[in-house]
């Protein structure tokens, strides 16, 4: 047993599945003041960054392979449905995939 991750201030979301091995990258979703962060680490165990979510709210998905450059995730809020957006992991950049057309 090795630790890869050091335990850090926010609780990783159980949920669902809170962790995803994509692009050579882990992805860990952690629950921080009652809504999600994604954190992006190396392999090594080197934090690379965080997924910058487009709001306050709750972030799923995030599923691929090893060796995918991309990820998709939905993201929501209380007054966003749940929104698609594609994660490019070698820039670290979200971009809008697919929103809902909604009648306010």
């Amino acid at each position: 047993w090795r630790e890869v991750i050091p335990n850090g201030a926010d609780a990783i979301d159980l949920t669902e599945t809170s962790v995803t091995l994509v692009g050579h990258r882990l992805l860990i979703r952690t629950q921080h003041d009652a809504h999600n962060r994604v954190l992006v680490y190396g392999l090594d165990g080197a934090r690379r960054g965080e997924v910058q979510l487009p709001g306050t709210g709750v972030a799923y998905g995030f599923e691929g392979r090893p060796e995918d450059e991309e990820t998709f995730y939905a993201f929501e809020d209380v007054i966003t449905p749940p929104t698609v957006y594609r994660y490019d992991v070698k820039s670290g950049q979200s971009t809008l995939f697919r929103a809902p057309k909604v009648a306010f």
